[in-house]
């Protein structure tokens, strides 16, 4: 063939090393002594596969660490989150480990990602791992205000939950949640002193607040001492009792 910088050759079918030999011959008709070169043929690409976290880990913190295992120990491993954010992973033994691999609040999916030296690649099997911060539970009552006084036999109690899915209770009656707030309705109270408790519960976590309203149906009295009925006075002063001095 005629002399070229550069040729193409077509390897023998599967993989594995090739070596390929050539030699040349000048002008003159004088050839070279044969050369050879080994080539490593590769068309198969990596087997990579998370191990842990198991798929539908709940995961209370974040950055998690990803561990798998991976066929090829020359291989590249990058973990991937939501499609978007890459960690490379140390590859050793088999096995492969990403740390500090983030999470977004609520579920992420991720995959390994394998690729050979000869840039063969392939993606592991995916894994959805939510992350659901711990929440510590606390409740709070806003109206009414603790030492309220009314006069009414029922009222309304409202305030803020830190968790939107606690089941709360206002003096053993369920309250309904709009987001972190709470409303229950109808809390029956009687004469005096009443302690008004809201308790919210969510798995073993239990929290509780307290405040005191007091029901007041008794109209206040008033006596005038002086001046007297019907009398004349220059005066401008009454004196007199109430009953109640709130």
């Amino acid at each position: 063939e005629s002399y070229s910088a550069t040729k193409s050759w077509t390897l023998l079918t599967g993989d594995g090393t090739k070596t390929v030999y050539a030699k040349f011959k000048d002008v003159a008709g004088n050839w070279s002594s044969p050369i050879s070169a080994a080539i490593i043929l590769d068309t198969t690409a990596p087997m990579v596969a998370i191990t842990s976290p198991q798929d539908g880990f709940i995961s209370a913190t974040q950055p998690v660490t990803v561990s798998g295992t991976i066929d090829d120990n020359t291989a590249t491993v990058v973990v991937k989150v939501n499609g978007t954010t890459e960690v490379l992973a140390q590859v050793s033994s088999g096995t492969f480990r990403a740390d500090n691999v983030p999470l977004v609040l609520g579920p992420n999916t991720i995959v390994a990602i394998a690729t050979d030296p000869a840039t063969n690649s392939s993606t592991s099997n995916s894994r959805t791992v939510t992350y659901q911060p711990t929440v510590i539970l606390s409740i709070a009552i806003t109206s009414p205000i603790n030492n309220s006084s009314v006069n009414t036999p029922t009222i309304n109690v409202s305030g803020t939950v830190t968790d939107s899915t606690a089941t709360v209770t206002v003096n053993g009656i369920s309250a309904t949640l709009t987001n972190n707030s709470f409303t229950a309705l109808n809390i029956p109270l009687t004469n005096g002193t009443n302690v008004i408790t809201a308790k919210a519960t969510k798995g073993t976590q239990t929290a509780q607040n307290a405040i005191n309203v007091i029901l007041d149906t008794v109209p206040p009295s008033i006596n005038i001492y002086t001046p007297d009925a019907n009398s004349t006075t220059r005066s401008n002063i009454v004196y007199g009792r109430v009953s109640d001095d709130t």
